[in-house]
């Protein structure tokens, strides 16, 4: 999110997420991420059964929680 945010501080601290396809469930997270910083008007009922493979209800609600605020602190810094 930093990259598509624009968050320098962020850039710098973490770099580039690097995954491979045993990491899966992460790559999923990643991507819906990604998405939500993009534009998260785009984000439909498919993305989210694509999370419910991977994750609980519980988890996607923490999720996406942890998005909207990294997300929300990204673009005001």
């Amino acid at each position: 999110m930093a990259f598509e945010n624009g968050c320098e501080y962020c850039m710098v601290k973490a770099g580039k997420p690097e995954f491979d396809n045993s990491q899966l469930k992460i790559s999923t997270a990643i991507g819906f991420a990604e998405l939500f910083s993009k534009d998260h008007q785009s984000i439909s009922q498919e993305h989210f059964k694509m999370l419910k493979e991977f994750f609980t209800e519980k988890e996607i609600s923490e999720l996406c929680t942890f998005i909207s605020f990294i997300n929300a602190s990204q673009k005001l810094s």
